[in-house]
């Protein structure tokens, strides 16, 4: 037999097991002082039959009939609690998109120790700042460099440069 044939019909036998051990199921236990008795339907008039030992039930020589819950105390446990679902945790917040800013221009680049540095001028504060890739200046960071510009961080803010070409 192949395995796909073997899973069905392991499946299958589980299935068979679980609907003939509820008929072997003990009735519920309740107030020892009075009996409680379930109403059988018209056409099925059999009597409790005691509970059915593991082994029994593993042969598949019971019947069928008893609930989940006297199914389990057969096998001398309580039935197990659902167990909760764990909840789909938030998809992360997009990432901030970088605003283009005016105040901040492209000057141009030189070579300096076999790496390029890139300039920018801050017409806020009138100043030159110089950076490298992967390098962090006191203020500023060159987060990336593409064809139509650089992407800057100040902080926690990001700005696009274009390159003016």
């Amino acid at each position: 037999m192949r395995p796909r044939q073997l899973a069905v019909l392991a499946v299958l036998l589980v299935l068979g097991l679980i609907l003939a051990a509820r008929a072997l199921a003990p009735p519920p236990l309740g107030n020892t002082s009075q009996t409680a008795t379930r109403p059988a339907p018209a056409q099925d008039q059999r009597t409790e039959k005691p509970t059915a030992s593991p082994a029994a039930l593993a042969s598949g020589s019971v019947g069928a009939g008893a609930e989940p819950a006297e199914l389990a105390r057969s096998f001398h446990r309580s039935p197990a609690a659902p167990k909760a679902i764990p909840s789909v945790a938030a998809p992360p917040p997009p990432p901030e998109k970088p605003s283009s800013v005016a105040w901040l221009k492209y000057l141009g680049y030189a070579e300096r120790d076999g790496a390029p540095s890139y300039y920018f001028k801050d017409s806020r504060s009138n100043r030159v700042i110089a950076l490298r890739r992967d390098e962090r200046n006191t203020e500023w960071q060159l987060v990336e460099k593409t064809a139509e510009g650089f992407l800057l961080r100040e902080g926690s803010s990001l700005y696009f440069v274009s390159s003016g070409h």
